[in-house]
């Protein structure tokens, strides 16, 4: 999944667009077996023509919402990770996709990561970049191409309009909250 853009003035109130080229998991177990249960989302930097993970994201979606994107995905499998992926070595995945979707997904909030990628070498701190914190996947945005998906210097901004951050220390804008994500 990649991030597409949607102009917020609370990101727990917004919608962001992200476009699919991986998933976390192979395919799922228990009531997700056959179907990819869980994917690896990500941002698109210009500068560096490269996707940026920003969350993995595994609720939100109905039974059928997964049995769509399994089959619509299948036909997208690349054997390897593609070379514009910039992904931790913690997030490497089982199966991975062409970019060929945006999704639609809404967060509680944006945090500094050690994990994710997005806008990294952005935020003035080495290796850190922004992660969405309790992502859940709204639809597919069928309109939607992943070079328009939402850039990194788009993350950044939303990052910085947060409330929690514009506040400043004590705020909890500083934090590193990688859990949820």
């Amino acid at each position: 999944m990649f991030m597409s853009s949607a102009v917020c003035e609370h990101i727990s109130n917004s919608s962001i667009l992200s476009s699919s080229f991986y998933t976390h998991t192979d395919h799922g177990r228990g009531k997700r077996t056959g179907v990819y249960g869980g994917y690896l989302l990500a941002c698109y930097d210009e500068d560096t023509e490269e996707f940026q993970t920003v969350c993995k994201v595994g609720t939100g979606f109905s039974d059928e919402d997964l049995k769509d994107l399994s089959a619509s995905l299948n036909n997208h499998v690349i054997p390897n990770k593609s070379s514009q992926y910039n992904v931790a070595d913690s997030n490497e995945c089982d199966v991975w996709f062409d970019a060929v979707q945006v999704w639609e997904v809404k967060a509680a909030d944006l945090s500094k990561s050690s994990t994710h990628k997005g806008a990294i070498g952005k935020l003035g701190e080495a290796g850190r970049g922004i992660g969405l914190r309790f992502p859940r996947f709204e639809r597919v945005r069928p309109d939607k191409k992943p070079d328009a998906a939402t850039s990194s210097d788009q993350i950044l901004d939303m990052y910085y309009a947060q409330d929690s951050v514009i506040d400043g220390p004590g705020g909890g804008g500083g934090m590193d909250l990688d859990d949820g994500i």
